[in-house]
C-alpha cells in the first residue's frame, strides 16, 4: 500500500520541532527548556521520555517510557565519570590527561557495601590509538604500521594479519590461522577479486554507475544481480554458471539470464516497499502495508503447505496480534479461518504478556528494563520456566533453559561474545559410563572476530579438546556485515543473501547448492531440504546460523545474537532497552518498524537495508560510525 500522505513536522520559535504526525494520525509531541534543550518525549499512546540537565546544560537524569531511571555524573572538565542504573550498578570511567578513556569499572554500591566487580583498561600508543583493551575474559591487542594502518589484531593469543597496499592504500590480505583472504580492487575503490588460499578467486563485475551484476568462480559457481531504475536490487540468478549463461549476460548484461538454481526477483511499490519476491523455490510472497509502512499481511505461495501472516500494531508501532490462517488456495472458503491467533500486551513498548494457541507466556523484567524472566504456559502442563542473567554493561550473561541447562556468555572489552559455554548440563545423567569410547559432547563454542565481522566459530568438547573437524570460518568483503563464503575442513562454499543481506542460499564452489531457507516476517527460519538426509560428515553438508543481517541465531535459546542485544523472533523485539536510548528510535525494545526493507546489524538502530543501493557499502559504515560516536558521548 502507498502512502496516502507523508509524515508531517510542526515547529515552533526557534525551529525546534514540536511534533511529528504520523500517516495514520498518531503523534509524537517533543518539549524543551527556556533554552531550547530537549527535556521531554511524549509517544503516541501518551508515555514520557525525560531527560534532567544540570547548570551547564549535562544530561544528569533520564527517565525512559518504563520509568526507568539512569542517573549521570560529570568532572569539571565535562567528561561522563558515573552512570548509575536502578539495580545500584554503576559504570565509572577515568581518562588520561589527552581526555581518553583508559579505564571502565562495573561498581556494585548501595548505603551497605561499596565493590567493584569488574574492570576493563585500555592503552595507547603515542600517536592515540588504541593498541590495547583487557576485561576479565579477553586481551585484545592491536597493532599499527608507519602509516596507521591496522596490520594485526590479536583476541587472546589470536591473530588475524592485515597487508594493505602502499600505492592505493586497499587492503590486499587479511590472515587467521591458515585462512589467507587475497583481495584486489578497481581504479574506483570496488572489490574486483577475492581468493581464499589456492582456490579459484571470486570474481566481481559492475555496472556503469558501480553495482555489481556479477560474482563469479572459475571453479563453477557464479551470481548476478540486476536492478530496478531507482536502484533497488530487482532480479538475483545463482547456481552453476553455463556457457549460456555467462554469454547471455555479458550480450546483455540488464536482462536476467537464466541459471541453474536461483531464480529470484523483487517488486515495489512507489514507496519502494517490497510488494512481491517471486522465487522459484519458495514460489511467490506477497506483502501489504498500512499508512505506517508496516506490514499487514503477508502471503505465502500454497505450494509448500505455507500460512499466510496477519498483523496489526498499536500507536506507538509495536506488535499486538499476529494472526496465522492457511494459504487462500489450500481449503475452502468455507473452511477458511484463524488457524493461529496470536495477541501481545505491551507496556510502555515491551512484550508482558502473550497469548498462543496453546496457552499464554509471560514476560517479567528487572528494575533496568531487561528480560529477567519468561513463564510459558501450556494448557495441560506444568508452566516452564527460562531465566536470563545481565551484567552491568547490560550483555547476557546467563540463560537457564526449562530442561535445566545453564548457558554462560563472555565478551571482549567491545562487546563482541567470544564463548558461549553449557555450565549444567541436563543430559549429563544420560551419559553411559560403560562406553568411554563414546566422544563428548561439545559444551563450548569459541567465537573469533576482525572488527565487527565474526570469522570464526570453534566448538570444544567437555573434556577441552577442540571439535577441529566442526570449526567454522566466516569470510568477508571488506565493510560488510553478511559473510560471503563459508569454509570448512578446506571445503569453500559461497553465500547468497536476498536484498537486504539475509542469507538465502549456500552453494559449493562448483555451484551446486547445500543449503537454503527462508525467514518468516519477523525472523522465523524455515529450512529447504537439502539438510534433510545428510550427516554432518558429507562433504557438501553446510549449515547456516546467520539470520537477519547481523543475527546470528542460538539455538539453546532461540535467540538472535545480535552484536549489541539480543532478539526474539517470536514477539519481533528485542529483550533489553537500547543501550543508545532515543538515538536509536523511539521505540528502545524495537528491532525495526518494516523487516522487509530495514536492518538493525548492530542492535542499535535501524536503517534502509536494500544493498541494491548504492548507498549500502555507506549504510553498514555508517552504522558503525554511528556507534563509534554514540560510545564516545557516552564516555
Amino acid at each position: 500500500m502507498v502512502k496516502e500522505k507523508p509524515p508531517v513536522y510542526r515547529y515552533g520559535p526557534f525551529d525546534v520541532l514540536l511534533a511529528m504526525i504520523r500517516p495514520d494520525g498518531s503523534e509524537i509531541r517533543f518539549e524543551y527548556d527556556s533554552l531550547t534543550r530537549l527535556k521531554k518525549v511524549v509517544n503516541a499512546n501518551g508515555e514520557v521520555y525525560r531527560y534532567e540537565r544540570d547548570k551547564a546544560g549535562q544530561i544528569i537524569r533520564e527517565v525512559d517510557f518504563t520509568g526507568r531511571e539512569i542517573c549521570y555524573r560529570y568532572d569539571r572538565l565535562g567528561r561522563r565519570i558515573a552512570t548509575r542504573y536502578p539495580d545500584n550498578h554503576e559504570l565509572r570511567w577515568r581518562y588520561n590527561e589527552s581526555g581518553l578513556v583508559v579505564e571502565q569499572s562495573e561498581w556494585f554500591e548501595d548505603e551497605q557495601e561499596s565493590r567493584c566487580l569488574s574492570t576493563t583498561q585500555y592503552s595507547y600508543n603515542a600517536r592515540q590509538q588504541l593498541i590495547k583493551a583487557t576485561n576479565p575474559d579477553s586481551v585484545v591487542e592491536f597493532e599499527y604500521d608507519d602509516q596507521g594502518r591496522l596490520c594485526s589484531e590479536r583476541i587472546n593469543g589470536q591473530e588475524i594479519v592485515h597487508q594493505w597496499n602502499d600505492t592505493d592504500n586497499t587492503l590486499a590480505l587479511t590472515r587467521f590461522g591458515e585462512r589467507e583472504l587475497h583481495y584486489a580492487f578497481g581504479a574506483l575503490g570496488e572489490l574486483t577479486s577475492l581468493q581464499v588460499n589456492q582456490h579459484a578467486p571470486l570474481q566481481f563485475s559492475y555496472n556503469a554507475v558501480g553495482q555489481e551484476y556479477l560474482r563469479r568462480s572459475h571453479a563453477g559457481f557464479v551470481n548476478s544481480s540486476h536492478y530496478t531504475a531507482t536502484g533497488l536490487l530487482a532480479h538475483q540468478r545463482a547456481g552453476r554458471g553455463t556457457e549460456q549463461f555467462l554469454q547471455s549476460i555479458q550480450a546483455h548484461p540488464q536482462q536476467p539470464p537464466f541459471c541453474t538454481d536461483v531464480h529470484r526477483s523483487y517488486q515495489y511499490d512507489r514507496a519502494y516497499n517490497v510488494v512481491g519476491i517471486e522465487d522459484d523455490r519458495w514460489r511467490q510472497t506477497r506483502y501489504h502495508y498500512n499508512a505506517n509502512d508496516q506490514i499487514t499481511k503477508t502471503q505465502y505461495s500454497p505450494q509448500w503447505g505455507n500460512q499466510d501472516e496477519k498483523f496489526q500494531y498499536d500507536n506507538n508501532l509495536n506488535i499486538t496480534e499476529h494472526l496465522t490462517t492457511p494459504s487462500s488456495s489450500m481449503v475452502p472458503s468455507e473452511a477458511q479461518g484463524a488457524m493461529l491467533q496470536l495477541f501481545q500486551q505491551q507496556q510502555a513498548g515491551r512484550v508482558t504478556r502473550r497469548y498462543t494457541a496453546k496457552g499464554y507466556q509471560d514476560y517479567h523484567y528487572d528494575v533496568n528494563g531487561r528480560l529477567a524472566k519468561k513463564i510459558v504456559h501450556t494448557r495441560g502442563f506444568r508452566p516452564r520456566e527460562w531465566r536470563y542473567l545481565w551484567n552491568t554493561q547490560n550483555q547476557l550473561t546467563a540463560c537457564f533453559t526449562p530442561k535445566g541447562d545453564c548457558w554462560h556468555y563472555t565478551y571482549d572489552a567491545f562487546g563482541r561474545r567470544l564463548s558461549k559455554t553449557k555450565t549444567v548440563d541436563s543430559d549429563l545423567a544420560h551419559i553411559d559410563p560403560l562406553f568411554p569410547q563414546i566422544k563428548p559432547k561439545t559444551t563450548t563454542w569459541r567465537y573469533l572476530w576482525s572488527g565487527d565481522q565474526l570469522i570464526e566459530e570453534t566448538p570444544i568438547y567437555a573434556d577441552g579438546t577442540l571439535a577441529e573437524s566442526q570449526q567454522i570460518q566466516w569470510l568477508y568483503q571488506p565493510g560488510e556485515i553478511t559473510p560471503t563464503a563459508r569454509y570448512q575442513q578446506g571445503k569453500l562454499h559461497y553465500v547468497v543473501t536476498d536484498h537486504q543481506g539475509t542469507p538465502r542460499e549456500i552453494f559449493s564452489e562448483g555451484g551446486q547448492a547445500s543449503w537454503a531457507g527462508r525467514l518468516n516476517t519477523w525472523g522465523q527460519m524455515q529450512f529447504w531440504r537439502y539438510r534433510e538426509g545428510k550427516a554432518e560428515n558429507d562433504p557438501n553438508y553446510t549449515e547456516c546460523p546467520f539470520r537477519f543481517a547481523g543475527q546470528y541465531e542460538d539455538e539453546e535459546s532461540g535467540l538472535y545474537y545480535n552484536r549489541f542485544r539480543y532478539y526474539d523472533k517470536e514477539t519481533g523485539q528485542y529483550l533489553s532497552p537500547d543501550p543508545i536510548g532515543l538515538l536509536g528510535g523511539l521505540n528502545p525494545y524495537g528491532y525495526v518498524h518494516c523487516p522487509t526493507g530495514w536492518v538493525d546489524p548492530f542492535g542499535l538502530a535501524g536503517g534502509v537495508g536494500n544493498k541494491g543501493s548504492l548507498k549500502v557499502r555507506s549504510l553498514y559504515l555508517g552504522f558503525k560510525e554511528a556507534y563509534r560516536l554514540t560510545r564516545a558521548i557516552a564516555e
